[in-house]
């Protein structure tokens, strides 16, 4: 049902990528698209609001993933106010976290 429900959800940069199954939705965003992460939440909490839902930022979190092939040191993107930085996050019930 939130699918379908959610079928006008959709990511306002191009090149970012909305993914939703049952009640979770994913935001992925690629490093060249990094400054577009509060518009995107933005956007999800105004689509929220129109659709009486609220964005929980509580059970929300953020993972950035690098390339490890890289010799080259990636600083992370300040924290999202309101949003845990994670280092693992379990999607569709597979847990993704990051290697040091």
């Amino acid at each position: 049902m939130y699918v379908d429900n959610a079928a006008d959800l959709q990511a306002v940069m191009l090149g970012n990528i909305m993914v939703k199954y049952a009640d979770d939705t994913y935001l992925v965003i690629p490093a060249s698209n990094i400054d577009s992460r509060e518009r995107e939440i933005s956007n999800m909490e105004a689509w929220s609001g129109v659709n009486n839902l609220t964005l929980n930022q509580s059970k929300s979190a953020e993972i950035v993933f690098t390339h490890t092939g890289k010799r080259r040191l990636v600083l992370s993107p300040p924290p999202l106010q309101g949003i845990a930085h994670v280092t693992s996050l379990k999607v569709l019930g597979v847990i993704q976290s990051l290697r040091n």
